[in-house]
């Protein structure tokens, strides 16, 4: 049974500030500077300081920001919490002699918002990313920036869980406005979810542009949830100016669904300027469709443009279609898009490449394909030829966008499959059946496994082999015998759905034109020239060829990424070579690397902490083991330490040194299909 280290961790680093001097980092509550508030402890730091909170007992202050500071958790395992209705804000007016840079993560806030207002002239940088929201009752919760200097300005809201009420009219759930003259400015809203706790009557993201300002919105793989009578995601210009703007919005792979009352969607909206809209790829559902329109009610009349893109969305079964018209401003292009059972098609000219067949869901609720979908392979993949933005090519789960013959129709690319398999074989045994029907007829089929000991409750320090023979199954590298006692090896099986090459799947054979002594060189045109892909691989030597025994890294060397030993070790290789399946994409919030240092990680193991895993026992993820500090190989297992709701990545061979990096694979429709429920998208009302 191994050793469960936390309480000793808690201890080993020494509660308390610094000395306190410009950029120092406090741990709160701690002592001197931090023994008191912790209001006292952000303000002793210094421009360019941090403050790490090191307690989970509600904080009841409310915070105000100095113009530079970072606040974050002390360690990857602990998850601070403000009392109810207290919250973080920020008010940077100005002038600095330095950039105003906020770094807000990890904490959680009750009835209570992030506000973050800056006018400077200096440059501004501002990121709240990890944090959770939640209203009680139908009191407001959630992130408002508000931008109106005239620097250069920079603001991301990442990875963020908000489960809140958006009562009034001026409300979002996310928030950011940018008003005024500004050099540069550049939004992104990434990877958040967003559950409307009950019906409001604002927005779920918004958007907003004024007073002459020019912007730049990037709005990507966020999922809306519920009742946003404003919209799920609304980019707006000229809501209290006349003063015309213009705004560049990139709006894809956005998950938007709608509550009882039919409220949410996505929509552009002008009054004297213009929007360049990019909504590529989303999928909205019971809601008011996709809509482009002008103000109501002014004067003059609204005479705005929202040119661009509207291609490749799926738009199904809400009160509007798509609404695309000259009338109100609308001279986007559109096509590739599925149209199905609106209540009103919408007014706009048909695309020549359009669907009209029913999407063949999971549920209304649940929008994901199905295998039976016609939105499967019919996208538009060209018009990503032109994506921009600086988005990574990825779909609304932050996985391979194409994963077929052709781009995906809607949010989610349809095909990454995945199971979990345990041994069951009896007697003495160095090999388990996966007994997964559905690739047991496909020894093409390229598979990747992670032992899990959270449901197997064991673990094996040698490297698994992954082979064929009338179906898939699971062996020792070295042939050395399984566990076959009540605990047996448990494995998280992964499929890429993919056909070629160049859509993230490859097989590198190992041999003698290839392989010298410790490493063997991939030459694989995606990864080639590439240091920082992202990458995956499994030893899958096909039965009864010679298997390379030993533990593997990946380590990119000159132009090349190769698979070596440890050091010192040859690679082992048959007459015929040992056979490596890989799988690349672009980095995103689920594709990432992780390395291992003091805040989270001891000798043997790393806390995970993202906001898809904690607290899902059930999540099954990848990992792989790059060489990092070194080039030895390990054998890991991942497993589930429940007491503080985080996954972990555990040496089996020992040593866990800091610096050495793991790429970790999130796959969200598995934790949405595990748990029960997609954890933000569920209501009450499923048909």
């Amino acid at each position: 049974m191994r050793a469960r280290t936390l309480a000793a961790l808690c201890l080993l680093t020494a509660l308390g500030s610094r000395d306190v001097v410009a950029g120092t980092v406090g741990v709160w509550p701690g002592s001197g500077s931090c023994s008191t508030t912790l209001q006292a402890c952000i303000n002793a730091q210094g421009a360019g300081g941090a403050v790490e909170i090191n307690t989970e007992t509600p904080i009841a202050e409310n915070i105000a920001l100095p113009f530079q500071i970072s606040l974050r958790p002390y360690r990857a395992w602990i998850t601070p919490e403000f009392a109810s209705g207290f919250g973080i804000s920020g008010n940077f007016p100005g002038p600095f002699p330095s950039p105003v840079t906020i770094n807000i993560s990890g904490v959680k806030l009750t009835n209570a918002k992030v506000t973050l207002n800056a006018s400077s002239s200096a440059d501004v940088f501002l990121d709240v990313s990890r944090m959770q929201f939640v209203s009680m009752g139908s009191t407001a919760a959630g992130i408002d920036v508000n931008l109106s200097g005239t620097g250069n300005q920079s603001v991301r809201i990442s990875e963020n869980q908000l489960d809140v009420v958006a009562p009034s009219l001026v409300d979002a759930a996310i928030g950011v406005e940018v008003f005024g003259a500004s050099t540069s400015t550049a939004v992104e809203i990434s990877y958040n979810e967003i559950r409307a706790s009950q019906p409001g009557d604002g927005w779920g993201i918004h958007g907003m542009a004024g007073g002459g300002s020019t912007s730049e919105f990037r709005i990507f793989a966020n999922k809306v949830n519920g009742d946003f009578a404003r919209n799920s995601i609304s980019v707006t210009e000229g809501m209290f100016s006349s003063t015309p703007s213009s705004v560049d919005a990139w709006v894809f792979g956005n998950m938007l669904t709608g509550g009882e009352e039919e409220f949410g969607g996505l929509s552009f909206t002008t009054a004297y300027g213009s929007i360049v809209a990019r909504a590529v790829n989303n999928t909205i559902t019971h809601g008011r469709g996709l809509t482009i329109t002008h103000w109501g009610g002014l004067t003059p009349e609204a005479d705005g443009t929202t040119s661009g893109w509207i291609y490749n969305n799926l738009i199904a079964f809400n009160r509007f279609g798509l609404q695309n018209m000259v009338d109100a401003g609308g001279t986007a292009s559109n096509d590739y898009n599925l149209l199905w059972q609106n209540t009103s098609a919408g007014l706009h000219t048909p695309g020549a490449h359009d669907v009209n067949a029913n999407p063949q869901l999971d549920s209304q609720f649940r929008p994901r394909l199905s295998a039976a979908s016609p939105a499967r392979d019919t996208g538009d993949g060209f018009i990503h030829l032109f994506q921009g933005g600086g988005l990574p090519f990825v779909d609304g789960d932050g996985l391979r966008r194409l994963a077929g013959s052709a781009v995906d129709i809607g949010a989610s690319e349809y095909g990454h499959d995945f199971a979990l398999s345990r041994d069951s074989t009896s007697g003495t045994h160095s090999s388990f059946a996966l007994g997964v029907s559905r690739w047991n007829d496909n020894a093409a089929q390229r598979l990747f496994a992670t032992q899990n000991f959270r449901v197997g409750g064991t673990s094996i320090s040698v490297p698994i082999n992954i082979d064929y023979f009338d179906q898939w199954f699971a062996s020792t590298a070295n042939g050395s015998n399984l566990p076959s006692g009540a605990s047996r090896l448990a494995v998280n099986v992964f499929a890429p759905y993919a056909t070629t090459s160049s859509q993230g799947v490859f097989q590198h054979i190992a041999n003698g034109s290839n392989t010298l002594d410790e490493g063997t060189q991939i030459d694989w045109s995606i990864i080639n020239n590439d240091a920082d892909a992202f990458v995956l691989f499994q030893q899958s030597t096909p039965f009864g060829l010679t298997v390379t025994p030993d533990p593997v890294s990946l380590a990119y060397q000159g132009t090349r990424w190769n698979l070596v030993t440890s050091t010192g070790i040859p690679f082992v290789f048959g007459a015929s070579g040992t056979y490596w399946n890989l799988y690349s994409q672009a980095r995103s919030a689920q594709a990432f690397t992780v390395t291992a240092d003091v805040s989270n990680s001891d000798s043997s193991q790393i806390f995970l902490d993202h906001p898809l895993l904690n607290n899902q026992p059930c999540a099954q993820i990848q990992v792989t083991r790059l060489a990092g500090i070194s080039t030895a190989g390990r054998v890991i297992d991942t497993d589930y330490e429940a007491t503080v709701g985080r996954h972990i990545i555990y040496s089996d061979l020992g040593g866990m040194a800091n610096g050495v990096s793991y790429n970790v694979l999130v796959l969200p429709p598995q934790i949405d299909q595990c748990s029960g429920e997609f954890p933000l998208f569920v209501d009450g009302f499923e048909d």
